[in-house]
């Protein structure tokens, strides 16, 4: 151990002599020398919480190897443990005393295993005969708890980053900015923090809560935050690979294995019957993956009972190795290619023309259940592969519009169905006991004395699209005029018969509008009974008496 420089006065005779003469002569006292003394230095702060009690962690306290700095380094005690007190002999004069871990201090670590004390100078008064020295800690800590979710934790700062286990304290260096990434089957959780010295957090992972963290510290609880980034698919919905880890972004990469050489991704399980969504109610699906496969593509399997129950029909979307195509959807009928198209409308319109189908509910995948919207990546030669999967954007149910009208108004017709974008009705005639096709579309039914109003406070109109070629259509608007009914009728180019008996008209004019004028006390009746339907009106023909050709039929519009 060096010992304290002493500052003690030491004369030759001849000098004390003169001082002494002068002294005398001027009367003035002599201070005398300040005695050599021992100063015992103790240590103050160390942290009484010694673990975490959910987890029962024990915290690493290093509290041997420091040194004692006397007087900026012109003496110094080193090798020594802040948990017993040091003593330093010979002191004269006042003293500052600074105290480090000598290790800690030469290579000062970001993130360490050991909790590190150090202290700030301290002044000690001449002839103090002992000291206590606050020891402060200079990192932060946190803790992960252990969870059978946490497939894997990274902790990092700006210089230094690595994998930490749970249940285990990590210290950070207090004011340091530090990264941690917890790595789950269902998301990446990450927290952007600051260390702070003294304080701890400690973090709780549970997939049911997706996050909960509890507030730890050495003495003074800290706040943290933590920020879920949803991955774009839960990692155990996949198959056929390892090393599966969460980005920053929530893209999911991994890579395969080589002797299964393809690679599942379910992105949707557990389907039941309200999942059977029809395929032109669906808005467009699609995916991307960043892979050194050769083939990869998305199944998107369709039953053609409105349950979804059963396997009829198949749309692959992108890349399919079935088919040599470059065109994006690919259609397969009961496993067999039927077409291929560009854009999602034409796959729908295939769909609408060939019958229609919904997401099926039930299939049974590997060992997936109730799953669709597959993505398969393979690789045909058993060599692995590295994939990301970066999205993937499912088709959503589009808010059905309201029909044109009730499918319930329309008689002489079956197959009728809604378009859930434009509200339109379509449907095909039946034919009738006298062989002939027509439809009839009531457009309105039970009407009050309310909506008996003059033709100029009414504009009717429709429109529908018959897909053979010589069928006509008409609406019929039934008027009184001076007590006396006539039948109106609007032809599908908009013009206007008026008062038609046995299909000939007493005028005709070129807009309802032109109507309305020349006959402004006409009213639309409330009382007409048409084939079993009561207090109707604004009544849509397809066909006519005497049509005895089958049609199909849209009506996209109707209005009064």
């Amino acid at each position: 151990m060096n010992k304290i420089t002493k500052f003690t006065l030491r004369c030759g005779v001849a000098m004390a002599a003169i001082i002494y003469l002068n002294s005398c002569a001027n009367d003035t006292e002599i201070t005398p020398e300040t005695t050599p003394h021992d100063v015992v230095v103790s240590f103050t702060g160390l942290s009484s919480i010694h673990s975490d009690m959910r987890s029962n962690a024990e915290h690493n306290y290093i509290t041997d190897g420091y040194t004692v700095v006397v007087n900026g380094e012109e003496e110094f005690v080193s090798e020594i443990n802040i948990n017993e007190s040091v003593t330093i002999h010979d002191v004269t004069g006042e003293l500052t005393i600074q105290v480090y871990n000598e290790e800690f201090n030469n290579n000062p670590i970001e993130i360490s295993e050991g909790a590190y004390y150090g202290s700030e100078v301290v002044d000690v008064p001449e002839s103090e005969g002992s000291v206590a020295i606050e020891m402060n800690l200079l990192q932060g800590a946190i803790i992960v708890k252990n969870s059978a979710d946490i497939s894997s934790i990274n902790l990092a700062t700006q210089n230094e980053e690595l994998v930490i286990n749970t249940n285990q304290f990590y210290y950070i260096m207090g004011g340091t900015d530090y990264s941690l990434n917890i790595q789950t089957p269902r998301n990446v959780l990450i927290d952007e923090n600051t260390a702070i010295a003294g304080k701890a957090i400690s973090y709780s992972v549970n997939l049911d809560t997706q996050l909960s963290f509890i507030n730890e510290s050495f003495d003074t609880p800290s706040d943290g935050a933590l920020e879920t980034v949803n991955t774009v698919i839960n990692l155990d919905n996949i198959t056929g690979a390892t090393n599966l880890f969460v980005n920053t972004d929530g893209s999911v990469s991994g890579t395969s294995i080589a002797a299964q050489n393809l690679v599942s991704a379910y992105t949707l399980t557990g389907m039941n019957t309200s999942n059977a969504i029809a395929i032109n109610a669906l808005t467009e699906p699609s995916y991307a993956v960043t892979t050194t496969a050769p083939h990869h593509y998305m199944n998107m399997y369709f039953s053609d009972n409105v349950d979804g129950v059963g396997s009829y029909a198949r749309v692959d979307v992108s890349n399919a190795w079935e088919a040599s195509t470059a065109k994006k959807f690919q259609v397969y009928i009961s496993n067999e290619y039927a077409a291929e198209f560009e854009t999602w409308e034409e796959v729908q319109n295939y769909f609408a023309t060939n019958g229609m189908v919904y997401l099926q509910t039930n299939r049974i995948d590997g060992l997936k259940i109730n799953t669709n919207y597959i993505i398969r990546m393979k690789n045909d030669v058993k060599e692995a592969f590295n994939f990301t999967i970066n999205a993937i954007v499912l088709g959503q149910e589009i808010d059905s519009a309201t029909p044109v009208l009730a499918t319930s108004s329309i008689t002489g017709a079956t197959a009728l169905t809604v378009d859930n974008i434009t509200g339109a009705v379509s449907g095909t005639a039946v034919e009738r006991k006298d062989n002939t096709y027509q439809v009839w579309a009531y457009g309105a039914t039970l009407l009050t004395a309310e909506d008996a109003k003059f033709v100029t406070e009414v504009n009717p109109s429709f429109s529908v699209i018959i897909n053979q070629p010589n069928v006509v259509s008409f609406m019929n608007v039934y008027v009184a005029t001076d007590s006396v009914n006539k039948t109106v009728s609007i032809n599908s180019n908009g013009t206007v018969d008026y008062d038609v008996i046995a299909g000939s008209p007493a005028a005709s004019y070129s807009s309802w509008k032109e109507y309305a004028t020349a006959h402004p006390t006409d009213v639309v009746r409330t009382d007409v009974l048409d084939a079993g339907r009561i207090n109707t009106n604004y009544i849509i023909r397809m066909g006519g008496s005497g049509n005895t050709t089958g049609f199909d039929f849209t009506l996209e519009a109707l209005s009064y």
